[in-house]
């Protein structure tokens, strides 16, 4: 699972998907870059602000597209 922020065009979450995650939240302010992520990740979330994304903002919206809390995520294991 990748949650993508200051995402541009989305050059890692393309990297990710090739690797085999699955980008579920991306965050960029610019329009256009947003209407490119928005093409290729359709089922993403797509913030706009990374001053107004949240823990809560990401778990509402996780919850909605895809049933599943932020807390059902896999643990990041060093």
């Amino acid at each position: 699972i990748h949650i993508d922020l200051f995402s541009g065009i989305g050059g890692f979450a393309l990297a990710a998907h090739w690797a085999g995650w699955r980008t579920l939240v991306t965050c960029e302010i610019d329009s256009f870059c947003r209407q490119i992520l928005q093409y290729h990740f359709p089922k993403a979330y797509h913030h706009d602000d990374i001053h107004t994304l949240t823990y809560e903002t990401i778990d509402i919206e996780l919850s909605k597209r895809y049933g599943i809390s932020i807390t059902d995520c896999p643990p990041i294991r060093n």
